[in-house]
């Protein structure tokens, strides 16, 4: 039997899947991020990112049209050979598991500072890998459906962040470009970093249903992403000045902050208690990600079992080590800088790879 006939996925769900990993955590500090490298320009450089995010994703979709029913690390497996394709499997499963570390990190260390000061750090990574790791061993079709349950539910929560905007100075704007395009493109940069999650159409693809809409789908999940990094960038500047904005670890909880009801004084704390489902569904996908990975690559059919070992060795790794939010943040920067070079260099190597090792078959040529 196909391995995807029980974790077949829907259009919507594969949309849903890539924008749920992409917003993630780093809609919380993108304000503040591209504002120290790109003034108020920084608006541009979303767009340059997401034009550049969406030709990267068409690179990898036309990679995965060769071989509709392979994960990349069976590509890697067909095209580099058993020893080397594991490899680089490896390199892959080492960027999910420590994206899945740093997800898990981040949102304990929100939970400390914003919610739970006193709990114990091991206590709360116990209490967040638990629902991560029941959804995560039920496989993609489960953890795709629960993205599209949290994408409806959390509709709200953007349209609560313009009520901030009756404090808006729209002319924090002005100038368009501050300084010159130079600060825009090194801002692209930085954001690329939030667009990350489009990768795992790698793993995606053969899940889903309907293939030859690939290209539509990653679209919309790319111009979702953009739409949400604009509307919460923007209403950023508009609502502080650029010195605040840089002082602020988490602008766009601070854009809660003055916004209160009768019946409720700290939105802050509601926004971001809900907020922390977006963040699973982040984490989520990276979990099972890499434990689908190792089980690959050791050939066992299930992953539940590798799921349960990686969640106890990252519970242990939190009881030996509790990072401060600047070592989480320095450890996030590595992550992403190595993840330009796995998602944004890596793919058109390969695909150029894999056109002339195939042109060479067909020539009786090996290679």
């Amino acid at each position: 039997m196909n391995r995807t006939t029980f974790n077949d996925i829907t259009l919507l769900q594969y949309i849903f899947a890539i924008n749920g990993i992409q917003i993630g955590i780093g809609v919380l500090t993108l304000p503040r991020e591209i504002a120290s490298v790109a003034g108020t320009s920084g608006w541009i450089s979303i767009i340059f990112g997401w034009i550049i995010s969406i030709l990267a994703s068409f690179i990898i979709i036309t990679i995965m049209k060769q071989h509709p029913n392979d994960t990349i690390f069976d590509l890697l497996n067909r095209y580099f050979g058993k020893y080397f394709g594991r490899l680089i499997s490896i390199v892959w499963i080492c960027y999910f598991a420590f994206a899945s570390f740093l997800l898990l990190t981040a949102t304990i260390r929100i939970m400390v500072i914003w919610v739970l000061p006193e709990t114990l750090y091991f206590l709360l990574a116990f209490l967040v890998l638990v629902p991560w790791v029941f959804i995560a061993r039920n496989g993609l079709r489960i953890i795709s459906r629960y993205t599209q349950l949290v994408f409806f539910l959390t509709l709200w929560m953007p349209m609560i962040l313009l009520i901030s905007l009756k404090d808006a100075t729209w002319l924090n704007l002005l100038p368009v470009i501050q300084d010159n395009w130079k600060e825009v493109f090194v801002g692209v940069k930085t954001t690329m970093f939030s667009y990350f999650g489009f990768e795992v159409a790698f793993i995606l693809y053969p899940f889903l249903k309907n293939k030859e809409r690939a290209y539509l789908g990653i679209f919309i999940a790319n111009t979702i992403t953009l739409l949400v990094f604009l509307q919460i960038t923007v209403s950023c500047f508009v609502v502080f000045s650029l010195e605040d904005l840089n002082s602020l670890i988490w602008p766009t909880l601070s854009l809660l902050k003055p916004i209160s009801f009768q019946f409720l004084e700290r939105m802050e704390i509601v926004f971001l208690s809900a907020y922390l489902f977006q963040i699973s569904t982040t984490g989520i996908p990276f979990l099972y990600f890499t434990t689908l990975g190792i089980s690959q690559i050791i050939g066992w059919k299930d992953h539940q079992y590798v799921l349960y070992v990686f969640a106890v060795l990252l519970i242990i790794v939190t009881l030996i080590f509790n990072p401060s939010y600047d070592t989480v943040s320095s450890l996030g920067e590595k992550w992403a800088n190595f993840g330009i070079w796995l998602i944004l260099v890596f793919p058109p190597i390969l695909l150029m790879y894999m056109y002339v090792k195939n042109k060479w078959k067909k020539k009786g040529i090996g290679l």
